[in-house]
């Protein structure tokens, strides 16, 4: 492993030691947690897409007419690579769709509503101001921070922040944090989960075998020597596990009233 990426996971040790052992799991016992947990946590579902596409549209020429990218074309191949899967992934009946799609369709089965989610889609599609959906919908304050944090890292982080943000954030984080929840699911035989626990599993194996080392090959080309690029990149994954924590303790307290 690159030493700096050894450097960045040190680091993050507290905050991923953290997450890794919160105490959400330990209550998501009943189908009511499940589905109040699945109606939060879909909005980090939705907002990763837009902090992928942003990658690709940074490096893969998104822009019409088309432009090749001269100093990046190994970015280019790892990001489209990893837009394939979520953008495009196979299905638990065989089909194509998207990683949100499934984890939609997973709370439809497990009876978790849609609403919300479904209102803040219907109002990107009328192009409305996201700010302005989150807070016309009155969300949950700790969604609306996530949110709100994940698209402030979009518009203004350099490429090495955003990758790292994408890396430490999301998909070197992702199989762990959810290994908890399939360890808290497999207690329930209820095939109300089915869906979501394929969902689940689907990012475990691919985040951990292929996009997790697909994402550290870009920062290190992003990075390379540049210690001041490096620093960079451990202090926005930094904040980026901190937004994780926040978001974790607002689903957690409302797991704790239902």
């Amino acid at each position: 492993m690159h030493p700096n990426l050894l450097r960045i996971k040190t680091l993050l040790a507290p905050q991923r030691e953290k997450l890794l052992n919160h105490p959400i799991y330990e209550h998501i016992k009943t189908p009511i947690h499940v589905r109040n947990f699945m109606t939060q946590h879909v909005f980090a579902v939705w907002d990763f897409m837009s902090l992928l596409k942003s990658l690709q549209h940074r490096f893969c020429g998104c822009e019409v007419p088309w432009r090749p990218e001269k100093q990046y074309p190994l970015a280019v191949r790892l990001i489209n690579e990893i837009v394939l899967a979520e953008e495009s992934d196979v299905g638990p009946a065989g089909q194509f769709l998207s990683h949100y799609e499934m984890y939609r369709m997973a709370m439809v089965q497990a009876g978790a509503s849609t609403k919300e989610i479904d209102m803040l889609i219907l109002g990107v599609e009328a192009n409305k101001d996201l700010n302005e959906i989150l807070d016309s919908r009155k969300f949950p304050s700790h969604i609306c921070s996530f949110v709100r944090n994940t698209f402030e890292s979009i518009h203004q982080s350099n490429l090495e922040e955003l990758a790292a943000i994408f890396l430490f954030g999301r998909e070197d984080l992702i199989p762990d944090l959810f290994r908890g929840l399939i360890n808290q699911l497999n207690q329930d035989q209820s095939n109300r989960y089915e869906l979501f626990e394929y969902y689940l599993q689907r990012h475990i194996e691919i985040d951990d075998e292929q996009h997790g080392p697909m994402g550290e090959e870009l920062l290190c080309l992003l990075c390379g020597v540049d210690e001041r690029k490096w620093d960079a990149a451990g202090r926005a994954a930094k904040s980026t596990l901190e937004s994780r924590l926040q978001l974790w303790d607002g689903i957690l307290e409302s797991l704790a009233a239902v």
